[in-house]
This record gives structure tokens, sequence and C-alpha cells, in this order.
């Protein structure tokens, strides 16, 4: 979109087109975004003091003061200053340009061709040149020569207050402007009596800017700042605040909405079209988010599968292992170290002795200390013709003793004796003794059943302790018959 900047006052009415950062005069096109810059003598700027409000009632306040400050102007605003802390009022100060009904013919006329975005005055131009270039200066008068005169602009914490448009540049006539509107600042006490104010000369050669400085007035030239990308205005002056103008005008600016219709439709198909690329690409990005989501839990469950079939195979291959040995996986799961000695197929289970003391020796509290095969006599070993060992048990104090039927001559059977280790409470010594009695319950191919006898006066299978025979050093046994054919 093209942007340009016209100027307008009493005598000139002239364009220019913006190219990069240079300004070329030429007519702009059709629908040009256009900033009209005006410049007459009727410009008044009013100090005032306005209620802190913000939101349309704030803005309909300042309406309101601006009509009745001036009546039936149609190029108003008010610009803010620096709001004191805890003070219920801002100074502020309402700008207007009271022109008469040629301006008005003019501007109708640039937006029924141009979009109108904005309309603004050299001093409020540079208001917001210092503002760009970020310049804290509390107070400067600017000597700024324009075609319509010599423009004095005084501001006040980088805003125009003061705006006076006097006779063409010569140097005895604008130093008594300079000095007469020192006067009238401390006068108003905008300055105080004695304090020198900074003084700028936009677009005067040196030789003629030295030539302005009145006499005995209280001014202290000095420079002024530059803004990047942008003309110096020590040099090029109003040239500077027109590129100014067409790159960004700034606030305030003067025109009702009304002139300013076509370059609010723009803006408002532009914002738009951004809405729409915005949500376009949070679109994307969303439906990314939800593709990249949907890929990682796709990729987690593959992995929880491929985790569960590699389980499922190995618990297949566990179980084809036991049942070639013999054994189901429910039967060796209360014992941790058979199963695993069996993973790493580190026992022959057709030594039927090795799995039962691998199976007694997952109890740390229980210390097997004899595995009697000779009770259990083989059918053609040698040992079934030695006669049965007599087993060594201690029952308790007072207690009949029991028969061991593992010397009853039961066959195929297995007697295990075992201790428990020293040291322990009656808690620990009772839960070993559990642990013997169901372990011994489900311990393949040998098994504790009825055929086996009584051992105790607590339990049928083992005898259980009780406190004062868990304290001693009681040496126990259990009888395991073969259920299962050799």
């Amino acid at each position: 979109m093209q942007r340009a900047v016209h100027y307008l006052s009493a005598q000139e009415s002239r364009s220019w087109v913006l190219e990069g950062a240079a300004l070329r005069e030429a007519e702009p096109g059709d629908g040009a975004q256009l900033v009209a810059v005006v410049d007459f003598a009727e410009e008044s700027y009013v100090p005032a003091k306005l209620p802190a409000m913000r939101g349309g009632d704030g803005a309909l306040l300042r309406r309101r003061r601006l009509e009745r400050e001036f009546p039936g102007a149609q190029l108003a605003a008010v610009q803010r200053l620096r709001r004191r802390r805890g003070a219920d009022n801002e100074d502020a100060v309402m700008v207007a340009v009271p022109a008469g009904a040629p301006l008005q013919e003019s501007l109708a006329a640039l937006a029924s061709r141009h979009a109108l975005r904005a309309v603004t005055t050299p001093a409020l131009l540079a208001g917001e040149w210092l503002r760009r270039a970020r310049f804290a200066q509390p107070r400067v008068l600017i000597v700024l020569p324009t075609p319509a005169g010599v423009r004095l602009v005084f501001l006040a914490d980088g805003r125009p207050t003061l705006s006076r448009l006097t006779g063409a540049l010569a140097p005895q006539q604008t130093a008594a402007e300079i000095a007469r509107t020192v006067q009238y600042l401390q006068n108003t006490q905008r300055v105080e009596r004695g304090e020198a104010v900074p003084l700028w000369f936009w677009g005067v050669d040196d030789a003629t800017a030295v030539a302005c400085i009145p006499a005995g007035a209280a001014v202290a030239p000095s420079a002024s700042p530059r803004v990047a990308a942008l003309p110096d205005p020590e040099r090029d002056g109003l040239t500077a605040l027109l590129a100014l103008a067409a790159e960004r005008p700034g606030q305030p600016q003067l025109a009702p909405d009304e002139l300013r219709l076509g370059w609010l439709t723009q803006e408002f198909a532009r914002g738009c079209r951004l809405a729409a690329a915005a949500a376009a690409v949070l679109l994307v990005v969303a439906a990314g988010v939800l593709e990249w989501r949907v890929e990682s839990a796709s990729r987690a469950i593959d992995a929880q599968v491929a985790a569960r079939d590699a389980i499922e195979a190995g618990a297949a291959q566990l179980d084809a292992d036991l049942e070639r040995r013999g054994l189901t996986l429910a039967e060796v799961a209360t014992f941790p170290e058979t199963e695993q000695v069996l993973l790493r197929n580190a026992v022959d289970l057709a030594t039927d002795l090795a799995i039962v003391g691998v199976g007694f020796a997952a109890q740390r509290d229980v210390e097997v200390q004899a595995l009697d095969l000779r009770a259990a006599p083989l059918e053609g070993s040698a040992e079934s013709l030695a006669g049965p060992m007599q087993v060594v048990n201690t029952p308790a104090e007072g207690a009949e003793p029991e028969v061991d039927t593992c010397d009853a001559g039961v066959e195929r059977s297995m007697r295990v004796e075992f201790g428990l280790a020293t040291g322990l409470d009656v808690r620990r010594r009772d839960a070993a003794l559990g642990w013997v009695r169901e372990a011994s319950g489900a311990l393949a191919p040998w098994r504790a059943g009825a055929a086996a006898g009584t051992l105790g006066r607590h339990d049928p299978l083992v005898v259980s302790a009780g406190r004062e025979e868990a304290r001693a050093e009681t040496r126990w046994s259990v009888c395991l018959r073969r259920e299962m054919a050799p």
C-alpha cells in the first residue's frame, strides 16, 4: 500500500510519496494511505486539568471539553501530559485548528480519493519525534521554518504546549519573536525566570541560526536528537517531520472518524486478514501438536504391546521349560530363589534333592541342616537296604513325643531337618515356620501331606514355636512325600 503525506497551509497544498525513508514530491495514487499536515496560524494549545478517567466515559468527557473550548472546531484533540502521583486530575493540553470551510473542503476532497489516516500539525510531529527518539527533555523551544512562516514550538515533557506561526525567516525579526516567546513562557510560569531554555534550530543553516539567537534572552542553543532511518531535522527541517508523518504520525491526531472512514475500513480489513492468518497458523500448530501427541501415544502403545508380547513370550518359554520338567509356574511362584535359578537354567530338575534344597534356601531365617533320603528309599537303590535313620527332634518341654512317619516305612518320602537362624524374635520365628508350612505344601515334586503324620502339638505338618520355645535352639523337621511318578 502506497504511503503519502500532504501539506496544507493558507498558501501551499503539496503532496509527497514515501519511497523507502525518502520523500518524493508527487501526487499519490487513488486509495493511498495519506497523512495530512495542516499549518495554520489559528492553531491553538490550551492547558487544562481533566479527571483521570479512562474508557468511554473519559472519551466523552474530553469531547465535551473540546466542544466547550473550541465551538464548531472539527479538528481538535486532547493530549495528556505527565500525571502526578496521588492526584485525581491529570494535566492535559487541548489542541485545535479552528480553520474555516476551505480547509474542511480540502480535507474532504483528500478523504474521497485516499484513505486519510490522520490529520496532524508540525508541532504534534515535533512531539512525536522526541518520543520516537526516546529523548527526555523537560522543556525545549524549536525554531522550524515552514512554507507558511517560521513556527516556534515549545515542548514540555515531550508534548507541545505552545505553537506560534510568525513571519518569514529573517534573523532580526526571528530573534525578536524568539525573545517575545521566552518572555511569554516566563510570564505564564511555564519557565522559571533566569532558567535558560534549550533552543533547537530545525532546517536552518548554522550562520542563520547564530544570527537568530536573541541577545539577552534566556536561551541555550543545543543539538537535537536523531531518529534512525529518518532524515536529520537540523538539516532537513520540515521534510524530516513530513517523512515521520508518512511513516507513522503518532498520537494524537485531529481528524474525526468520519474523515478517516476509508482508513478505518482498510485497518478493519487488515485486522480481519491478520486474524484469519493467525487462526490458520493456530489451526496448523494445533493440528501439528495433536498429530505429535497421537504419534507419541501410538509409539507408547506399540512399546507397551511389544513389552507385553516379550513378557508373554518369556512366560510361554518358561511354561514350556517347566512342563518338560514336570512343573508348573504356580508351583514355584512362592520360591523366588528357585525361579531365578530355573530361569538361568542352572538346575537339573532331575535331581529332586537340589529342588528341595534350593526351595528351602529361599527363606533366609530357615537353615536346612539335613535332607534324609534314607527315609525315602528309592526302588533299586542301595539306600533301600539300609534301616531308617533316627530323627533328632526336640519338642516343647512337657509335650508328648510324636511318631515321625518318615521312619514308619512310608515309601518315596524325604525328611528335611532344619533350624532357625539365631537371634530371631517370636514374630520372625513364627513367620519362618509358617513359611515352611506353606512352602512344603506347594513344593513339587515333593509335597507334605496328611500321610506324613504330625510332628508337634500345634500343626499337622510342622511344629509351631511358643514364646518360650522360640528362644530355644530347637531343631525341626518336615516329612515330604513324592506325589508324582518318578
